[in-house]
């Protein structure tokens, strides 16, 4: 019993604190975080722009150690024009007939292509714009329960101890 109640008291002198001691070891851990949270930020900081710099400074290097490339031009030859021989004017070449049915087609096209670059025309989708909720309802509508193997299912959920 005497070493309980030894023990006991030794306790309680020991977990006596004043007030004011808490508080001021609590402004201490306060002030003490704060620094060395701002110590450590300010060091991420200035690592981060470092390592900008030398990247900036390494690919600017690499681009220096580049060979430029030299463009040289073939001295031009100067053709001997051969002494001009007269020519007797040609036959008109027969023009060929257009319908205007296709003149009117190619310029709708034409149209209908400047209004469709230019925003002014929407684009006409070739596969019509899939509903996915109805998607899903159709797969799972077919999926059948009893296809399901519990075991090949059930393959990834292993004892672990």
């Amino acid at each position: 019993m005497a070493i309980e109640t030894i023990l006991a008291q030794t306790f309680q002198e020991v977990a006596k604190v004043p007030r004011s001691a808490e508080i001021e070891a609590g402004i201490v851990l306060a002030v003490l975080g704060f620094t060395m949270t701002f110590i450590i930020l300010s060091i991420l900081t200035v690592s981060i722009k470092l390592m900008s710099v030398a990247v900036t400074k390494y690919v600017k290097w690499k681009e220096s150690r580049k060979k430029p490339v030299e463009v040289v031009e073939a001295a031009a030859e100067v053709p001997t024009a051969p002494a001009p021989t007269p020519v007797a004017p040609a036959a008109p070449a027969a023009e060929l007939e257009v319908p205007p049915e296709i003149i009117a087609a190619a310029i709708a096209g034409v149209r209908a292509y400047m209004e469709e670059k230019l925003g002014k025309r929407k684009r006409r989708e070739r596969i019509a714009p899939v509903n996915y909720w109805v998607l899903a309802w159709r797969l799972e509508s077919g999926f059948n329960l009893n296809d399901l193997d519990y075991l090949a299912w059930n393959k990834s959920r292993k004892p672990r101890w």
